[in-house]
């Protein structure tokens, strides 16, 4: 069996990062506090950021299939993306 080790790939300096979810072996995303998203289309190596609104913490995030997801976040807010979340909308 073989040694398994953990690689810092970026150190964000974001508040609480909360949920993460990956798409398949290349998307993923990251959500946190004060709205913010991360997005990765290299498995993780680079990640943009976005921020949905700064008052609102995001706390869990999933995607039903490769292309449309919801965040979940306080004051019982959902946001969806149907483009691989290149936009992301408020229900």
């Amino acid at each position: 069996m073989g040694v398994i080790t953990w690689t810092n790939i970026s150190n964000p300096n974001f508040p609480n990062l909360n949920s993460l979810y990956f798409v398949d072996s290349d998307f993923g995303y990251v959500v946190g506090d004060s709205g913010y998203v991360l997005r990765t289309t290299d498995g993780g190596l680079n990640w943009e950021t976005t921020q949905l609104d700064s008052t609102i913490n995001l706390n869990s995030i999933h995607f039903s299939n490769p292309y449309t997801g919801f965040i979940v976040g306080g004051f019982g807010s959902i946001y969806k993306t149907t483009n691989v979340g290149k936009c992301i909308g408020l229900i």
